[in-house]
């Protein structure tokens, strides 16, 4: 085992993490998952930012495009940690960003990808809420 590929291993646990404490998130516990959330994703960019080296060397930048929309996204749930009410929008980008990992397709597609993801998320949200207005609206029995 070379160090690229411990590297490699340290960026999919960082990705799996994201997602475990997301699940955290949904099965309730407050006070750990904003911690292992924001930990998982400085231990995500920081071994992407290791891999992105060796990346940037073998393509030109424009192929690279993924990179400079991901970052943002990853900023984006660590914000939104700490806010219960957003939780679709992380799951939404978190899975946009693993697909973005995989592609790697170009700027304005994966801006595309993380916008559809964000529309979804909203989308989702707006559907929940309505449909928690409505069954609060109905009498009990």
């Amino acid at each position: 085992m070379n160090l690229l590929s411990l590297v490699l291993f340290l960026h999919v646990v960082g990705m799996l993490a994201v997602f475990v404490s997301l699940g955290l998130e949904v099965a309730g516990p407050d006070g750990p998952r904003a911690v292992m959330l924001r930990t998982s994703l400085v231990l995500t960019s920081i071994s992407g930012a290791i891999l992105g080296r060796g990346l940037i060397e073998d393509a030109a930048l424009w192929d690279l495009g993924w990179i400079a929309v991901t970052v943002p996204a990853m900023a984006i749930i660590a914000v939104t940690a700490a806010q219960p009410r957003m939780l679709t929008v992380r799951v939404s980008l978190a899975l946009a960003i693993v697909f973005l990992m995989v592609s790697r397709v170009p700027f304005d597609g994966a801006l595309s990808v993380v916008g559809l993801a964000l529309i979804v998320a909203l989308a989702i949200h707006a559907l929940a809420r309505r449909r928690s207005q409505i069954v609060s609206a109905v009498p009990n029995r």
